[in-house]
């Protein structure tokens, strides 16, 4: 219950807690996007474990992963669905951020993910990757210059917390 408050703050109140919070668009599409993607890293997890077992090189898993990840976005960008394009024009600080983005996350999180799944326990790799959110607060004051939400970073803690738990 204490995690539950936490984690719905500003929607309960009706009135977001920062500009962070504040919902542009329909949320149905947003929670569907946000459905398919951790469905689609689930998969992609369960999918690569074997293969990593069997010897398979990361870096080489990785840009299979990237090549494959790089041919859906493209594939978005050809349906007439407004959902699937940016509402604002795209300049050259939102290139930066969105290629800065995919090389740290694609990158860099898939390549450990990968090796992690080389190991012997993917549920331990698949538990740690799942704290990414959480170092990307910090990232996020130093790009916006403007401290997140209290309870983004109260949630922060607790999966932290939670986490160390499980591997104590």
């Amino acid at each position: 219950m204490f995690c539950w408050r936490f984690s719905t703050g500003g929607v309960r109140t009706g009135k977001p807690l920062s500009h962070y919070e504040t919902t542009l668009g329909g949320i149905t599409i947003a929670l569907v996007f946000g459905l398919c993607a951790a469905s689609g890293q689930a998969v992609g997890a369960l999918i690569a474990h074997p293969v990593m077992r069997a010897g398979a090189d990361p870096l080489d898993a990785a840009l299979l992963r990237i090549l494959a990840a790089a041919g859906f976005y493209m594939v978005t960008a050809f349906i007439p669905y407004r959902a699937f394009h940016s509402p604002v024009p795209i300049d050259r600080s939102h290139l930066v951020r969105i290629v800065g983005s995919g090389i740290v996350g694609m990158g860099f999180g898939t390549t450990f993910l990968l090796i992690g799944l080389k190991g012997d326990n993917a549920g331990v790799t698949a538990t740690l990757m799942s704290l990414s959110p959480v170092l990307i607060l910090p990232i996020l004051w130093v790009v916006s210059r403007q401290c997140p939400p209290l309870l983004s970073w109260v949630g922060a803690i607790m999966a932290s917390i939670g986490s160390a738990l499980l591997f104590a």
